[in-house]
């Protein structure tokens, strides 16, 4: 079935953990504005179940004080900006419906990056690790280009094999 979490503040209602297993296929997350204090300790989303088209949908601002896992969904919609104190993990495929700003120590994309329609979107991806690696396992606008990529981090792991980024703007690698 869906779920919806939608503009609340999870350490405040005394959740210090929220994990959503998706065990059907054609399963929806939609998060809309998740705040919490340092005291929730993580948002996992996980698919173990049958293959099929599960989604998950980031279409409010996300702060977590602690990690933010998705996994095992055909498909991840970000429309607005994640904040964690822990680590960042994404092992679906996004799709950028939004100018977004990701925020962790650590972040890993293992799957592929695309903006939503390259043709009348000029979408950017702005990731900051505050503690030390970006790592980009899956091709970044092969289907539909980026217009910037801007990472800030001690290390960046360019993984994939094709990097698209010339939809307008330029790009910056700190």
């Amino acid at each position: 079935g869906d779920v919806a979490v939608q503009a609340v503040d999870l350490a405040a209602e005394g959740i210090t953990r929220v994990e959503i297993d998706l065990a059907g296929a054609g399963d929806t997350v939609n998060f809309g504005a998740v705040a919490a204090s340092p005291g929730l300790a993580g948002l996992v989303v996980d698919d173990t179940g049958a293959a099929g088209t599960d989604t998950v949908n980031v279409n409010g601002a996300i702060a977590v004080g602690g990690e933010f896992s998705i996994a095992g969904v055909e498909a991840t919609v970000l429309a607005n900006n994640i904040t964690t104190t822990a680590d960042q993990t994404f092992n679906t495929p996004i799709t950028l419906a939004n100018n977004i700003t990701i925020t962790a120590p650590n972040v890993t994309f293992a799957s592929t990056i695309n903006a939503d329609d390259a043709t009348a979107n000029n979408r950017t991806l702005t990731v900051t690790a505050t503690g030390g690696t970006v790592t980009f396992a899956g091709n970044v606008g092969t289907t539909q280009a980026l217009a910037d990529l801007d990472v800030t981090s001690a290390t960046i792991r360019l993984n994939a094999a094709t990097y698209q980024v010339d939809d307008q703007g330029g790009n910056t690698v700190t």
